[in-house]
């Protein structure tokens, strides 16, 4: 029988052992004996160890070592494989052997680790053919399925994945399966290992460049890696070609050809996932502008939008795990893919000619959806008879784009029925519909979620979506959205939760000190285009101010932010910067407070910067011009599609100017469309609404309409009655000088 020079009882844990493992090699293999129905068959062990022989950054040791006796053995014991291993320095060792019935033999393949000896690695059986070049082409792919451990994600089965580096293909492995659940950041790290083992690996460069360009990064982050796919472009598959083609010529300034190549990778491989969304993003990031006498604006994009969505939705139905990871703050990043909101713009330049930019939003032509350009400065202006025309349409043009978005969902959900995220992306789809079904869609997602983590982060949402719902003045739905909201900001595990649904639930229940403190904390997970030092001290700036804050507790932030402005940035960007800075949180604050160069930066901050400014001068008679022309321009627009922290500074001006009936007129459309515009959880919003809330109560309380002022007030207790007090401090008493408190 077979000697392996060592056998005995179950191993044990002990100092010899710990060394032993401390000293094995997870590049050497130890082959154990194979055997052919209970017989060591040397012939097919020099097989197996060939199959494992074909890949490099591993060392088959073992059965050529071993003393053998032959005649009929029983299989060696795991203790008896496993000190057989580390005796060789072995980390790793298989066991092969073909049994079953002479009608119906099977071949199995083990891969075990020695510090895990009774839960193998990988454990692989599949019928044993009788031909010889079939079994030899079987062990092949039987082996390399064991040594790598991970199958790869249907998107990349049929990918060429030359390299013979078993380190290189595991980690590239790795990124492949990141890269099907769309952590783009994930897979750009295992791509890089990858490469690393073995720099030829075209895949790796090719979708190392995807996953960097489709994050947004600039083209010289994916620059190397592109040409590096272009150049090795011989060893990948016929579609990835063109992929690696695509990528070159994007590199290159050359869309339309880029375009073209991502549809001709789709006509290759019309079920990959990969090439959809190539095109779709190729064609939506292709802002250039031409001119076009059959335009109503007589321009037209050179790329078809609606060529890009139709894509999308391709895309997610062949994927739908992508949602998984698009989920974040609301589906944020899918509401820009889709322009979900009336407020998401196309941006355009023109082609050729003289510097030009163009703007578009989502309308009908024909009950077709398109983005008609018009240039900035007629679009800005909005007196245009044709653009007044064109845009009346966008309101049903975006409900169209959301009815997709539901439908993507239910696709989602088909193919994950007993999955939580799926169930998570219809309630946003229908709360962006108006749908208060959402709150029982998120329930049902969060009896499914796995994770406590999860299951707290469901549970923020349906306090952002219950309030949502039940504002302005629906009183238990507002407690009760209050006291969930409470629940997870007092969560120890509260850590847990994404940052901006956090400092969300805080602004909502008037917490403003909190959520500037959570936005200051995580200012470089946002685009707030600053250096990082400066970015912090900016958010929460801009959080205190948006809620309406007093001089007292901005200034020393203020003071703070320009002495970094001053001490870190050179002088040349100083103003710039200032204006990123300052100049939201100076449109935004209170008309009491003044920040630093107020006067410089304001026209960084939303179109009430002109008549903001004319009052501060004094002159009451610009201002009331200046809102009067910003009141023409609405006239293009619906209340739905207008952003409260845009409207609130203008209607307590106006109420500042002696006109608070005005002031209602001008802000009640907008803060009674909160549950028609349906936003995603966002720090600044919850904080303008709050403040918002307050301001209408104040005005109803000056126009005389107590029954709103009553309903109101009543509303706010409700849901900021745990608040800061400088937030309680800006409701109104309804009665009298009773304190802002919750009934508990």
């Amino acid at each position: 029988m077979l000697a392996l020079g060592t056998a005995g009882a179950r191993w044990a844990t002990t100092a010899a052992d710990t060394r032993a493992l401390a000293s094995a090699d997870t590049t050497r293999l130890y082959l154990a004996p194979v055997l052919m129905a209970g017989v060591h068959d040397t012939l097919l062990e020099e097989r197996v160890a060939r199959a494992i022989g074909r890949w490099t950054g591993v060392r088959v040791v073992g059965a050529s070592m071993l003393r053998r006796t032959g005649g009929v053995v029983s299989r060696p014991s795991d203790d008896e494989l496993r000190q057989a291993a580390l005796d060789l320095r072995a980390r790793r060792y298989v066991r092969a052997f073909v049994a079953g019935t002479p009608s119906r033999p099977e071949l199995s393949i083990v891969l075990t680790d020695a510090s895990q000896a009774q839960q193998p690695l990988a454990d692989i059986r599949t019928s044993w053919p009788a031909d010889v070049g079939v079994q030899d082409s079987l062990l092949s792919d039987v082996v390399e399925r064991a040594l790598l451990r991970r199958a790869l994600p249907m998107a990349w089965q049929g990918s060429a994945l030359g390299s013979r580096s078993l380190p290189a293909r595991q980690a590239l492995a790795q990124a492949l399966a990141a890269f099907d659940q769309w952590e783009l950041l994930a897979a750009d790290s295992a791509f890089e290992m990858a490469l690393r083992y073995d720099p030829e690996l075209a895949e790796a460069s090719l979708w190392q460049a995807a996953a960097r360009y489709w994050r947004g990064l600039e083209p010289s982050r994916w620059a190397a890696p592109a040409r590096a796919a272009a150049a090795g472009s011989a060893r990948l598959s016929p579609p990835d070609r063109l992929r690696a083609a695509a990528l070159t010529h994007t590199l290159e300034g050359d869309p339309v050809v880029a375009c073209a190549a991502w549809n001709q990778s789709i006509a290759a491989d019309s079920t990959s996932f990969l090439g959809w969304f190539g095109a779709a993003n190729c064609l939506a990031r292709d802002r250039a502008v031409l001119p076009d006498p059959r335009s109503p604006s007589g321009w037209r994009f050179r790329t078809s939008y609606r060529a890009a969505l139709t894509r999308y939705r391709r895309a997610f139905e062949q994927h739908p795990a992508t949602l998984r990871s698009l989920r974040g703050d609301g589906y944020l990043e899918l509401r820009r893919l889709l322009k979900l909101n009336a407020g998401m713009l196309r941006e355009g330049v023109a082609a050729s000619g003289p510097p030009a930019v163009f703007y578009a939003l989502a309308t009908l032509s024909a009950d077709t959806l398109a983005f008609i350009p018009f240039p900035a400065a007629v679009f800005q202006a909005g007196r245009s008879p044709v653009l007044t025309r064109t845009l009346a349409s966008v309101s049903a043009a975006v409900r169209r784009q959301q009815e997709l978005f539901r439908d993507i969902a239910i696709t989602f959900i088909s193919s994950d029925p007993q999955g939580s995220e799926p169930r998570e992306a219809l309630a946003w789809a229908q709360l962006m519909l108006g749908d208060a079904s959402a709150l029982d869609t998120l329930r049902s997602a969060r009896r499914l979620a796995t994770s406590a983590p999860m299951q707290l982060r469901l549970q923020g949402e349906w306090a952002w979506m219950r309030a949502i719902l039940s504002y302005p003045d629906d009183v238990e739905g507002l407690r009760l959205a209050a006291d969930v909201a409470d629940s997870v900001l007092g969560s120890p595990a509260r850590g847990d939760v994404d940052p901006v649904l956090v400092a969300s639930l805080a602004g909502l229940t008037g917490r403003a000190e909190l959520a500037a403190s959570v936005e200051a904390g995580h200012a470089s997970t946002r685009n707030t285009g600053l250096p990082l030092p400066l970015a912090g001290p900016s958010r929460r700036l801009l959080a205190l101010a948006a809620s309406g804050a007093p001089g007292s507790a901005l200034d020393p932030v203020a003071r703070h932010l320009d002495s970094l402005l001053d001490h870190a940035t050179a002088q040349a960007e100083r103003r710039s910067l200032r204006g990123l800075a300052f100049g939201r949180a100076a449109a935004l604050a209170s008309l009491d407070v003044t920040l630093p160069h107020a006067d410089e930066v304001i026209d960084a901050g939303p179109q009430v910067g002109e008549a903001r400014a004319a009052w501060r001068r004094g002159d009451a008679s610009a201002a009331s011009r200046a809102l009067a022309g910003i009141a023409a321009e609405r006239r293009l627009f619906s209340a739905a599609d207008l952003s409260l922290d845009v409207v609130l500074p203008e209607a307590e001006l106006l109420a500042r100017l002696g006109r608070p009936d005005e002031a209602v007129r001008w802000l009640d459309p907008v803060l009674l469309a909160v549950r028609a515009r349906a936003a995603a959880p966002e720090p600044i919003t919850s904080l303008v609404l709050v403040r918002a809330a307050a301001f209408r109560a104040r005005l109803a309380r000056e126009t005389g309409d107590s029954a709103t002022l009553g309903r109101r007030v009543e509303a706010l207790r409700a849901l900021v009655g745990r608040g800061d007090a400088m937030v309680k401090a800006l409701v109104p008493d309804a009665r009298g000088a009773t304190p802002l408190q919750r009934d508990h």
